[in-house]
C-alpha cells in the first residue's frame, strides 16, 4: 500500500532547497539530501528561481543570506539547515 510519493524520514525537506543552493551544493548533492531524483531537483531549482524572480544560483545565494536562510561566517551552514 502506497501512502505517498515521498520517502519517510527524509533528511531534508524541499523548503530547505534554497538554503542548499546557498551552500553551493550541486544537483546530485541536493538529490542526496532531499532523497529525490536529479530530474526532480532540476524542476525544484527552476521553480525556486522562477518564484523568487531570481536569474541564477548566485542570486539564490544572495537571497538566502539577505533573508537569513543561512548565516554569514557559518562554516557549517548546510549542517545547521539540515537539523530538525
Amino acid at each position: 500500500m502506497r501512502t505517498s510519493g515521498r520517502r519517510r524520514n527524509a533528511p531534508a525537506t524541499i523548503e530547505q532547497a534554497p538554503a542548499l543552493l546557498a551552500c553551493e551544493m550541486s544537483n546530485p548533492e541536493i538529490c542526496e539530501q532531499l532523497v529525490i531524483s536529479e530530474a526532480t531537483t532540476k524542476t525544484h531549482v527552476a521553480r525556486i528561481l522562477q518564484k523568487l524572480d531570481l536569474r541564477d544560483r548566485v542570486q539564490t545565494v544572495i537571497y538566502a543570506y539577505e533573508t537569513g536562510l543561512v548565516a554569514p561566517g557559518s562554516p557549517h551552514c548546510c549542517q545547521q539547515t539540515m537539523e530538525p
